[in-house]
């Protein structure tokens, strides 16, 4: 009853987030970077204790009128270095579009 899985992938074209529990089914998110423009990417601890650990998820907000909820990759080990990756992603990104 408790077998679970939970993994992100990130790529150079999507941000996906798949996730299984037993008892709740299968999960899946994917973010098109070429769909979707990236707004902005917040660290932010989930609690006091996670603060104290320096344990933080990282947001990566959208347009409002392309997505609304943000895109979540909860307690990651390396929430610094998944940042940065995901901003020089969407930097690169657009540059190779064009203007936005």
């Amino acid at each position: 009853m408790t077998w679970y899985y939970q993994f992100y992938i990130i790529t150079n074209k999507a941000l996906l987030h798949r996730h299984f529990f037993t008892i709740g089914g299968f999960y899946s998110d994917v973010v098109f970077l070429e769909q979707i423009h990236q707004q902005e990417i917040v660290r932010q601890p989930p609690n006091f204790i996670y603060d104290f650990l320096k344990v933080q998820d990282v947001y990566v907000y959208f347009h409002k009128l392309e997505r609304e909820e943000p895109f979540i990759f909860q307690t990651p080990s390396n929430a610094q270095e998944i940042e940065d990756l995901v901003q020089d992603l969407t930097i690169k990104h657009g540059i190779n579009r064009g203007p936005i």
